[in-house]
């Protein structure tokens, strides 16, 4: 589970970056040196919490913990820019050519692009808690997934035709996009259309690298108009998303088990189709979930997976570990099963089933587990 939460967490830095950079081109990277430098990082700053992320849990718990919480925002923009207000002056007195960069510039830039951040976040499914340290409540807006190939193409895309003046810095665009095209290409959740059209959708973008030329006043509005066009398409993953909410909420009552009670329905988003949803029916026993096209008839598979399966006893003395009440904090939708072992011990799993593949019922990287001996007793492994 580690290695998949640690890329999941450098892809979405990619986007948060490329935010960063698109705003320095709006003409804010004119308001102090370092400008750019600064809303690059502030669009990251505040995943300086992944650096306590030495083993899965600890980054499950405290990963968009406080440095995400509202409360936060100014105080680590006022952080980052006094180093950044800092590291200019020492750089400055070594080098007396360079400019100073000016604190309040800093600290506003930083305030605007830390902004972005748990905004970001808040559009997909892994969730915020903006409330911190007094809420712990986590809040989903379920609009985007984590990771995003269209916002790589569209942000990334623009970004290279405005920065791109040099051979060298062609290469470094050329380079990013092979990387970012990898996950794009070798995911197989993604159908061959939707790739195939990135790939061109990147494609035309570098062909017109060939012939745009455009001045500062001109990079300006095309950056603009492109930070526009990202709104409107989070607008639009709105109105998909409630097209998603309304098919599975009319399909609930012919999906669930005779006597079950609907508490909830959600419709989440699935790396790079937009026209696909996850839906998810919460039942008091169980949640179901399948992959919803929105606009062609289908018959998805649906997958049930009960919310305690199991010996109760087991559950319940696993339930007071630590490790597992780490996970249950974390999890949206939970399913706990307790499995008697050949060798009388009785191993407890929690998955969070969100994050499963709904091709198999024994995959799913999002789960810890532990053993209980004939006593309840957890056994140490």
């Amino acid at each position: 589970m580690s290695v998949v939460c640690y890329f999941i967490a450098s892809m979405d830095n990619v986007t948060h970056s490329l935010v960063g950079a698109a705003l320095a081109e709006t003409g804010l990277k004119r308001w102090t040196p370092l400008a750019t430098t600064t809303l690059i990082l502030g669009a990251n700053f505040p995943d300086i919490d992944i650096v306590i992320g030495f083993n899965t849990l600890t980054y499950l718990e405290h990963h968009r913990g406080i440095t995400h919480a509202i409360i936060a925002i100014p105080l680590l923009a006022a952080l980052l820019a006094g180093f950044v207000y800092v590291g200019s002056h020492w750089w400055q007195r070594k080098h007396p050519e360079h400019q100073v960069a000016k604190f309040w510039p800093l600290f506003f830039l930083s305030l605007i692009s830390m902004s972005t951040h748990p905004l970001l976040d808040f559009t997909n499914s892994y969730g915020w808690r903006p409330f911190l340290p007094w809420n712990h409540t986590w809040y989903y807006g379920d609009i985007d997934f984590v990771v995003d190939p269209w916002l790589w193409a569209s942000l990334g895309g623009t970004l290279m035709l405005v920065t791109a003046t040099t051979q060298r810095r062609l290469i470094g665009w050329s380079l990013l996009f092979f990387v970012l095209a990898l996950p794009v290409i070798f995911f197989a959740g993604t159908p061959w259309p939707i790739k195939i059209g990135w790939l061109v959708f990147v494609s035309l973008l570098f062909g017109l690298r060939t012939f745009l030329r455009l001045d500062v006043t001109q990079t300006q509005r095309l950056m603009r108009g492109l930070i526009g066009a990202v709104l409107i398409y989070f607008c639009l993953l709105v109105w998909l998303q409630k097209t998603a909410l309304e098919k599975i909420q009319a399909a609930a009552p012919m999906v669930i088990q005779f006597g079950e009670q609907v508490i909830k329905t959600d419709a989440m988003p699935i790396p790079a189709n937009p026209l696909l949803w996850r839906t998810v029916i919460s039942t008091d026993r169980a949640f179901y979930f399948s992959d919803q096209p929105l606009f062609y008839s289908a018959s998805p598979v649906v997958r049930r997976y009960e919310r305690e399966s199991g010996e109760a006893a087991a559950i319940t003395a696993a339930l007071r570990e630590p490790e597992l009440q780490a996970f249950l904090r974390f999890a949206r939708f939970p399913s706990i099963s307790a499995e008697r072992q050949q060798d009388q011990t009785t191993q407890v799993e929690i998955r969070d089933v969100r994050f499963f593949d709904l091709d198999s019922r024994t995959n799913g990287t999002f789960r810890t587990s532990i053993r209980l001996d004939a006593q309840m007793r957890r056994l140490v492994e």
